[in-house]
């Protein structure tokens, strides 16, 4: 590719970022990887962070386990208003970490993006060789070779090394005893999350914040973030699932036992119990928020049809295998319903009443609006039986992590 082919690629996907300065660890692994073969290098050796002043960058590209396992620190910035300190920050980056930086920036326009600044040290061959390769694969751009003289950068000393949250050398979490805050945005949740932990399982420690001014809304808040990563974790697992079309139907089923939230709001825990009655076996009871009382979902491969087109009448119908589904489930209903009315045998724990049924069968990201409404209309003509497919409980379950996050 040429250079102005790079430079384009560049701006489109730096233009496709939705917010800049969003806390996501995720926004910017299309540039990773759109980098890492131009620079011969793997996605993971190159970490791209967002950065809108000169504390915050040089904090950014040195703070987080990625930020720190990185052979190449790469901060974003949209502002042109700041060039000689964020430029100061990238040096200062560079001399504690002993590894490049490059500083991408925002053009004028808005629109197109460019190299505005890199820098290596002096007895960083790796360095040196690296921008150069990446003057060659973008054109030139404005650039230093710093000298191991620590005092040729002002301001550069250990404090310099250890700035703020986490300490590179250590691994050290630093919480400031006076109530300030710390600037974690760029920190690895994980890292965070196994620094803390000890913390907050210390029951007096629990006691006292609960105690303390806002503290139930700290714990309250606490408590959302852990939800949120959960949820952010299944919903991951399940699009990288979808995208194997080889694997097995029982690891949708585990995934759906360890997330049965995914199905609705109204479910709050499932069931291990999976015989309802002798010779009888769902794939999972789901119980309802409100009540208690049980329903069933039963799963079918991805790669199979939920509907189809009869061309003669210009109608859609359900398939053959949707159609043996529905089928299995009016029994599963009856026999539930039965059997369950007032507490199922060996687990009166488990009562069903008029239950009804979710069905999970193929895919629909590239189904036509026609397609989704002769779904919708299909299911309206059901009773006690709702069909969708596995994008559509991807989609659920995406939807819950956008409202928990507001």
């Amino acid at each position: 590719m040429t250079v102005e082919e790079n430079l384009a690629g560049l701006s489109e996907i730096l233009n496709d970022v939705p917010n800049h300065s969003a806390p996501s660890v995720k926004k910017y692994r299309a540039l990773e990887h759109f980098l890492a073969p131009l620079l011969n290098l793997e996605p993971a050796a190159t970490y791209a962070a967002h950065a809108n002043k000169d504390g915050n960058l040089y904090t950014r590209v040195t703070q987080s386990a990625r930020a720190i396992a990185a052979k190449f620190a790469i901060p974003v910035i949209l502002r042109t208003d700041q060039d000689p300190s964020m430029m100061h920050a990238c040096k200062r980056a560079t001399w504690n970490m002993k590894r490049p930086t490059l500083l991408i920036q925002q053009g004028a326009d808005g629109t197109t993006w460019g190299l505005r600044y890199g820098c290596t040290r002096l007895d960083d061959s790796f360095g040196l060789a690296l921008l150069d390769l990446v003057e060659e694969q973008f054109g030139s751009f404005e650039r230093d070779t710093l000298t191991t003289d620590p005092q040729s950068i002002p301001g550069t000393s250990r404090e310099d090394a250890l700035p703020g949250a986490l300490q590179p050398q250590s691994g050290l979490l630093l919480l400031r005893l006076d109530g300030s805050t710390i600037d974690l945005s760029a920190v690895d949740p994980t890292v965070i999350s196994q620094a803390v932990a000890p913390i907050i399982a210390d029951p007096e420690i629990l006691e006292a914040l609960a105690g303390g001014l806002n503290g139930a809304e700290i714990l309250r808040g606490i408590q959302t973030s852990l939800r949120l990563a959960d949820l952010e974790r299944a919903t991951d697992e399940l699009r990288t699932m979808l995208s194997d079309p080889s694997l097995r139907e029982q690891r949708y089923q585990e995934w759906c036992q360890r997330y049965g939230w995914a199905f609705g709001n109204i479910y709050v825990i499932q069931d291990s119990v999976r015989n309802i009655t002798r010779g009888d076996s769902v794939d999972g009871l789901l119980s309802q928020t409100a009540n208690g009382l049980r329903d069933i979902y039963e799963l079918k491969r991805p790669d199979m049809d939920a509907i189809k087109y009869d061309e003669t009448h210009k109608s859609y119908y359900w398939s053959a295998d949707t159609s043996k589904a529905i089928g299995q489930c009016h029994r599963y209903l009856d026999r539930l319903h039965e059997a369950a009315a007032t507490g199922l045998l060996d687990h009166p724990e488990i009562i069903a009443y008029h239950p009804r049924a979710v069905i999970v069968i193929g895919r629909s990201t590239e189904w036509s609006i026609a397609q989704l409404r002769a779904l919708h209309g299909l299911n309206a003509r059901l009773h006690s039986i709702t069909v969708i497919t596995y994008d559509q409980l991807l989609a659920q379950a995406d939807q819950l992590v956008r409202t928990l996050r507001g």
